[in-house]
Parts: structure tokens; sequence; C-alpha cells
């Protein structure tokens, strides 16, 4: 490459790597963007672990294009063991390598406030999409992070979560994680169903697709969209035209106590109802009444297109 021409830096944009195809097409998003915007300045991508082009190979594409400086730009929301520790380390081992070459490191995003408007965007888009209006102190918000062994990164994730609370208005916020850090997802997901708000928006804070996202998503899924089940006692009740014989009783003992079993087996709430049809009736209604007055709703949730924040009411 001729000196005169020669730009002032190169970018190599370090990710941390995913074996799911659909991170990586969105990490080649971000790096195509990011060569729309430095033009004049070569852009190249590469990954810490799990994919190709690796950081080492990436680098040395562009030193070998003629590059005497180089940024390697973190894609990274948080400084955790990869910001902190692994892509450093990299580093250094490329200096090493590469003596005549001038090295910067970049930070990670952090909490930049381009990324907490987008955040309120993405939860604004999640409201959106609901067919009910609901009150934002009705709501609970639940910000999902990647979760890792530092703690400094994981209290991020709750500063975060309490930015977009008091922001927002929402009636409260919980924090849970979809990686290694605790609670985990499902049980967060569950504890946050459990203190009563009459809707959930769950937003997974993560800068690309991959399993973590998919995790969540299927844990959203896979809470119960009852909080009470009505279950009748077959004794008493008339079965016409159901199938049975009046002598199949002990069919429908077996069924009833079939359901008791699974209830109590997944966890479930559940009232046996029991009595004339009369008696029946009341007590259901005496059931769910409480539910009512928190006016809890019960439908499937509403989930977006790709990487979004998820509706559960």
């Amino acid at each position: 490459m001729n000196a005169a021409a020669q730009p002032e830096y190169a970018i190599v944009v370090a990710a941390h790597g995913s074996r799911d195809p659909a991170s990586l097409r969105e990490c080649e998003s971000l790096v195509q963007l990011i060569k729309d915007r430095a033009t004049g300045h070569p852009v190249v991508h590469g990954y810490l672990e799990f994919a190709a082009p690796t950081i080492d190979e990436a680098v040395r594409t562009v030193v070998a294009a003629g590059a005497r400086r180089v940024v390697l730009l973190p894609a990274l929301l948080f400084a955790a063991m990869h910001a902190k520790n692994d892509m450093p380390a990299e580093l250094a081992w490329i200096q090493q390598a590469f003596p005549g070459v001038e090295f910067h490191f970049g930070a990670s995003l952090d909490l930049h406030p381009y990324l907490l408007r987008l955040a309120q965007q993405r939860i604004v888009e999640a409201e959106g999409r609901s067919g009910r209006t609901v009150k934002r102190s009705g709501t609970c918000l639940v910000v999902v992070g990647r979760g890792t062994s530092d703690p400094d990164a994981n209290s991020e994730v709750s500063k975060l979560a309490r930015m977009l609370e008091e922001g927002m208005g929402f009636g409260a916020s919980f924090v849970c994680y979809s990686g290694t850090a605790i609670p985990n997802v499902t049980e967060g997901l569950r504890t946050a169903a459990r203190l009563g708000f009459e809707r959930m928006i769950v937003f997974p804070y993560f800068l690309f697709d991959g399993r973590l996202i998919k995790r969540i998503y299927a844990a959203a899924d896979a809470l119960p969209r009852h909080d009470l089940y009505l279950l009748t006692d077959h004794d008493g009740v008339p079965w016409r035209g159901d199938g049975l014989r009046e002598g199949d009783l002990d069919v429908r003992a077996a069924m009833t106590s079939w359901f008791e079993d699974t209830l109590v087996a997944t966890g479930q709430s559940w009232v046996l109802l029991t009595g004339s049809i009369e008696e029946r009736v009341a007590l259901a209604i005496r059931s769910i009444e409480p539910l009512l007055e928190r006016r809890l709703s019960f439908t499937a949730p509403k989930t977006g297109p790709g990487f979004e924040a998820t509706v559960i009411e």
C-alpha cells in the first residue's frame, strides 16, 4: 500500500463468537454498519471463540494490507472477563508478533445513552404489540442479562433495570440471567410472575441473537398462563352424553386423581370443586374473585420477531 494512501488506522471488531448462525449474521450486520460509517478506514472482524475468522486472523489481514495503527474494538456490552482478560491477552500476544504496529484497545459499550434510548424504544414497541392498554405502574419490567462470573458486569444489568424502571415509570423491575449468574432466567421469570403485577415485560439485554436469547424466549413461553386451576369432583355430577356408563365411576375417579397428581407435580395452584352444582359455582366464584381484583388476564405471551422485548399478560 502506498504510504500516502494509507488510512490513519484500521478497525478490528472483536466479538465473542457463537455456534449459532443467527448470532454471527447479526454481528456481521453490525460490522457492515461500521464500514458504512467509518469510510476511509479498513474494517474487519474476528471472533474470540466458536467461529472464524479469529481475532488474530483479522489483525493479520489488516497488517498485511499495510496498516500500522490498529484499533481493536470489542463488540461487548459490558467489561466482564472477556474484555478485561481474554481480549487484552490476545492483543498482547499479537503485539509481540507485530512490534512495528501500534495497537489500541477500545472500551466496551457499557450503559451508553444511545443504548438506553434503544432499550426504551424496544420496550415501547413491545407495549405497542399488545392488544391491551396497561399502566406502567401495573407492569413489572424483567431485564435479562447474559450473566458472568464478574460481579461488576452483573451489577451493570441491575443498574440498567433500575434506570429503566424509574425513567419509564414501571411498578417494579426484576433482574435475572440467561448465562452463568443467578437467578437464572427460568427461576427469575417465575419469581417475577408471582409478584402479582397485571403485566410483565421481559427485556433481554444482549448485543446479538443466539442460544441464550432463545433460552429466554423458551422460559417465557414455559411460564404457566393461569394462576389457578378449577378441578371439579366427579362424584354427584350428572354425566349425560359423555360416552361413559353410569357404572364407570371408577374411570371418573381415576381421571380426577390423575388431574390432582398432575397439578401437584407441576406446582400449580388449584381448587377442587365439590358439592351441588350451585355450591361448586359459588366456590369457583369465591376462588377467582381475588384474581379478578388484581385484573389478571390469561393470554398467551406476545413475542415480537427476533430479538425483542416480550409482553406477558
